[in-house]
């Protein structure tokens, strides 16, 4: 058990990592974007199905009262993270530039590839934070005093959650958080649906201060709803030497489409989406711990008989 535990464990630290890769496809180039992109959504199905026994029991008591809160929200959250990993699947193929030809050109497809991704995040995040104490008996930090490991706790909650939110506001996180609604009502309106525009830079989150490419430049100088349905029509001309890279006539899909890889802003791509999904593990860990706290005290007092 405690083999296959560590395994899992290894998987889930793998996964993450391949899924945190994918948030800046400029990093490592477009064609690792779409590779990972699908080996990420694969790992999360393995997940899955190395806790298909769970999962199965828990689906037959779903609605039962006798099931725990805790135990019905971490299968919500499986089932939610599914659904995303199932859309990101579906709208990459759509607007695939190198391993699929099904290429759709619109604009429902490409924001809610984004927005989707920038909810998994959050729900990952959600997702470490419930798991948070069979994860550290898993590592060697449950070996140190109580005391110590609640100082370390505290310090490294206040820098993980203070970084986090710094990167959540210094990147298009919100932006695309925002968006949600607004592609699941377009969803109704396909192709034809206004959404939310793109953000200068092509990148899945970059920050205001990231450059355009061929299919946003249209952004600053045109109203949001009718910006990304301007942008993926607007032919590019000329051998661009901007941040659009574009490179002869057409719909913009020359060698613009696949710019350069740039493997030095690994690290910092690592760190920073890291920081944004550790976050929202840190305040779900506080919370948990909080309310079974509380539950412990009420029970506790129901134990306790009342003095005659």
């Amino acid at each position: 058990m405690k083999r296959k535990n560590r395994i899992k464990l290894a998987l889930d630290i793998v996964m993450l990592v391949v899924l945190l890769l994918m948030y800046r496809k400029n990093v490592l180039g477009l064609t690792f974007h779409e590779i990972g992109g699908m080996a990420g959504c694969g790992l999360f199905i393995i997940h899955i199905l190395l806790n298909g026994k769970w999962v199965l029991a828990m689906s037959g008591k779903l609605f039962s009262p006798k099931i725990a809160w805790r135990s019905k929200l971490n299968w919500l959250l499986d089932f939610l993270l599914l659904l995303c990993f199932a859309y990101i699947l579906v709208s990459g193929i759509f607007i695939s530039k190198v391993l699929f030809t099904v290429h759709m050109e619109s604009s429902s497809f490409k924001v809610g590839h984004y927005a989707v991704s920038a909810l998994a995040l959050a729900l990952i995040g959600i997702h470490i934070g419930l798991h948070y104490h069979s994860i550290i008996t898993r590592t060697p930090a449950r070996r140190l005093p109580l005391v110590l490991r609640r100082v370390t706790a505290i310090v490294m909650s206040v820098l993980i959650l203070g970084f986090g939110v710094y990167q959540m506001t210094a990147t298009s996180f919100f932006h695309w958080m925002s968006s949600l609604g607004s592609v699941i009502t377009a969803s109704s309106a396909f192709p034809e649906a206004k959404t939310a525009a793109l953000p200068a830079g092509d990148s899945m989150f970059t920050g205001a201060a990231g450059g355009g490419d061929a299919d946003t430049a249209a952004n600053e100088a045109i109203s949001p709803d009718i910006a990304i349905s301007a942008a993926l029509t607007a032919p590019v001309k000329g051998n661009g030497s901007g941040g659009g890279g574009g490179n002869g006539n057409g719909g913009g899909r020359g060698k613009g489409a696949n710019q350069a890889a740039d493997p030095s802003q690994l690290g910092p791509l690592l760190l920073n989406f890291a920081s944004i999904t550790l976050a929202f593990a840190v305040v779900t860990a506080w919370v948990d711990a909080a309310l079974l706290k509380r539950k412990q005290k009420k029970l506790l007092r129901c134990d306790i008989p009342e003095a005659k």
